[in-house]
């Protein structure tokens, strides 16, 4: 039998789970403050939001590659498996398949999810995602939205030298199922592209050497770059139908963008994996000159809920990193000290009066002037002394 001695419990109680933070001071208010900036906009734009419980059966994302392998389960009353979400777009999914919502809808939502990463890695296991879906568009406009939404948000959360890239979610799939009938094959070649793994790649795709898109497929791991260069670059081949639709959606959006956004760098990368791997789609992801990561991501996927219901339904949506977004924030921002208000029992109204017309201020409810400045001080705040204007 295991046991742990009193020194050992005394420490497990001061401390956290691996993965997992407290969050507390300038970081929990950037992080309100961008979540509430996020739902005013959704809501403004007509999306209706909605909420899913943290925990829900496995089943729910069981044959989809959103971390089921290293998620958090435990036994329910019932006897079934259950875990903490560790995707939102998949609840609401299930939500909607489960009632009578009238489609088309938009939704938004934010909320945390859980997934075990690799130790070390740097990453947190309980993150905070906002977004939203579109359900029921299967226009290009509906790709358009998200692409407007990301490019607003962006302006409203001051993010700075921002690049969109863009992508179509089985163009490798379908390239490769064109030249051969071997899924393992398939799964080969993809994983030894999307990790640049150049040398493993060219041994992998020496058989079709006689293809027509041969030369392609050589160079396939350096297919990413400007949208009008790469869009350029595939001009020169000859695809499937099935394909060649899917770029000229893509190239669609590019000349939306560049109308509408002219300065807007767009980026198109055809040789990297999508966000996820229940994209159908055109893809898109926006990053900020402060983080090499991600920002926003999204695309169509007009199979997820067939995972649910009999019929599909066509469906695109939009994931924003609230992390990533705290993190420029609390980079970015400039440090604005506390004010501390010290006043004696009979100007508490003036004290209220000026607690509200300051931006970052708090009463000080010391006894004395001097433990007041001592509160202050410990807190590299400034005082503001009441009691001292009133005997001016």
């Amino acid at each position: 039998m295991f046991f742990i001695d009193e020194e050992e419990m005394n420490m497990m109680r001061n401390q956290l789970p691996s993965g997992v933070r407290d969050e507390l001071g300038a970081s929990a208010q950037i992080k309100e403050q961008i979540v509430a900036t996020i739902q005013r906009y959704f809501a403004k734009r007509g999306f209706e939001k909605v909420i899913t419980p943290v925990v829900e059966y496995q089943d729910v994302f069981e044959d989809y590659d959103v971390g089921q392998k290293k998620l958090f389960k435990f036994l329910a009353a019932d006897g079934n498996m259950v875990v903490l979400r560790p995707d939102l777009t998949l609840p609401l999914a299930r939500v909607i398949s489960s009632t009578n919502i009238k489609l088309p809808a938009k939704f938004y939502y934010t909320g945390d999810i859980f997934r075990i990463n690799r130790a070390l890695s740097g990453s947190q296991d309980e993150m905070t995602q906002a977004g939203a879906e579109l359900i029921g568009f299967d226009s290009v406009k509906a790709e358009q939205e998200c692409l407007v939404m990301m490019m607003q948000l962006s302006d409203r959360l001051a993010l700075t030298g921002v690049q969109l890239e863009l992508g179509i979610a089985r163009f490798a799939k379908l390239i490769l199922e064109s030249l051969v009938a071997d899924e393992r094959q398939v799964r080969q070649i993809e994983d030894a592209l999307f990790q640049k793994q150049v040398t493993q790649y060219n041994q992998l795709i020496a058989p079709f050497e006689k293809a027509a898109l041969y030369p392609l497929l050589r160079i396939w791991p350096r297919l990413f770059g400007p949208a009008a260069t790469v869009l350029e670059t595939v001009s020169q081949f000859t695809f499937p139908a099935v394909i060649q639709r899917e770029l000229d959606e893509l190239r669609q959006i590019v000349a939306w963008l560049a109308d509408k956004f002219g300065e807007q760098d767009v980026q198109i990368d055809l040789s990297a994996k999508a966000p996820q791997d229940y994209y159908t789609g055109i893809t898109f992801q926006a990053y900020s000159d402060h983080s090499s990561s991600y920002l926003f991501s999204g695309g169509r996927y007009d199979h997820l809920l067939a995972h649910f219901q009999e019929t599909n339904v066509a469906a695109i949506g939009l994931g924003i990193d609230i992390e990533r977004l705290v993190e420029i924030k609390q980079a970015t921002a400039p440090t604005q000290p506390m004010t501390y208000i010290y006043f004696d029992d009979q100007q508490w109204a003036l004290a209220e009066q000026k607690l509200m017309t300051l931006d970052r201020a708090q009463l000080c409810l010391a006894d004395s002037r001097e433990q007041a400045q001592q509160i202050a001080d410990a807190h590299e705040g400034r005082l503001l002394d009441l009691t001292k204007e009133a005997s001016i």
